[in-house]
């Protein structure tokens, strides 16, 4: 890498990026859901991605795809991409579902990276509109859900700074923090318990396994055997993989439980 690159790099690395969809929530309608995120990836990485369209979510559909998936009547697939973002709306005005993040600016250790804990905040990058308007609205409001609660940089973490000792003045049955991450780049966080209990599972997976797809649970108690296996014996040998679709029907079931029942 020669300096000018260097210096350029540095540059990015300095610079603060602004939220590109912040300013699309309304703060006038009294959403009885809210989702509430973190931050978009970065502008160039969004680009990279072949993102969607230029809204919440957009970048890699991941969200949206579960969302179809539990209401078929819309498609988030195909169309323009103003289109589907005018059919994201639809979905959230029919079902009053408000969507929003915690960070409107912030800085990043690694300009390339879409992880919360490379996140560099001031308290002049959260989003300070969010906290009054939670204030004004938790009667009407059914439930939050967030799509991360881990880590301190995580959309509830971070909802936590925002809302202050005023934290405490929401019902607790009104924040969902359970909800499995949509991004892909999450699912090996389902695999990686040490306990024999689940079979080395997440105990939330696991028991969707138990109650959901029992005929997979000698699949994985052969699995988590050959990785017990496998770590006495520092081996590298490649695990079974996991059935496919399991982990996206895991998702769609966790998401359908918590969010609002499809009206015809």
């Amino acid at each position: 890498m020669n300096l000018f690159n260097f210096q350029c790099d540095i540059l990015k690395i300095m610079s603060k990026e602004q939220h590109p969809y912040i300013e699309l929530f309304d703060y006038h309608e009294n959403w009885k859901y809210l989702i509430i995120g973190t931050f978009p990836p970065n502008k160039e990485v969004r680009k990279n991605k072949n993102s969607v369209t230029d809204y919440f979510y957009g970048n890699k559909n991941s969200l949206w795809k579960i969302i179809q998936s539990i209401y078929p009547e819309f498609d988030f697939q195909k169309g323009s991409r103003d289109n589907l973002k005018n059919e994201m709306i639809r979905w959230q005005n029919k079902y009053s579902v408000g969507i929003t993040d915690t960070i409107v600016s912030l800085k990043r250790s690694d300009i390339k990276s879409s992880a919360d804990g490379d996140f560099i905040l001031e308290w002049e990058d959260y989003n300070q509109d969010l906290k009054p308007y939670i204030l004004n609205n938790i009667e009407n409001i059914e439930k939050i859900f967030f799509t991360s609660s881990k880590g301190c940089n995580s959309a509830f973490e971070t909802f936590k700074i925002i809302m202050g000792e005023e934290i405490n003045s929401i019902p607790k049955t009104k924040l969902t923090t359970s909800l499995p991450s949509p991004s892909g780049s999450s699912n090996t966080a389902w695999f990686n318990y040490n306990n024999d209990d689940t079979l080395g599972l997440h105990p939330d997976f696991y028991n969707f396994i138990l109650n959901k797809k029992k005929q997979h649970i000698e699949f994985f108690k052969e699995r988590w055997s050959k990785k017990k296996i496998k770590k006495a014996n520092k081996s590298k040998d490649a695990l079974p993989k996991t059935p496919p679709g399991l982990v996206t029907a895991f998702k769609k079931y966790s998401y359908k439980k918590e969010f609002p029942e499809q009206r015809t």
